[in-house]
């Protein structure tokens, strides 16, 4: 449902995968898509492993990072897998 709200969106969209495991980052780099880490629900003392060696293209250590950098970028909305449009707020 993400890649058919994707195609109504038009060419522009960037699509970059947020997750909080190594699954998730390694899973968006095998897509070849842009990866980020949501630090907020990695356990403290596992945070600076999963910086360091998932690979992740970015990371965010809070939502309000992540909401941050999305409206900075010009970013106005965020959409989840089942294809949820959710706006930035």
């Amino acid at each position: 449902m993400a890649m058919a709200h994707l195609r109504e969106v038009g060419p522009d969209a960037r699509i970059v995968g947020l997750g909080n495991t190594m699954e998730d980052i390694v899973a968006y780099r095998a897509a070849g898509i842009e990866s980020a880490l949501a630090l907020w629900d990695v356990p403290d003392d596992f945070k600076e492993h999963a910086r360091n060696a998932w690979g992740a293209d970015r990371t965010f250590g809070s939502v309000a990072q992540f909401t941050q950098r999305c409206r900075e970028g010009g970013i106005e909305r965020v959409v989840n897998p089942e294809g949820s449009s959710l706006p930035i707020s």
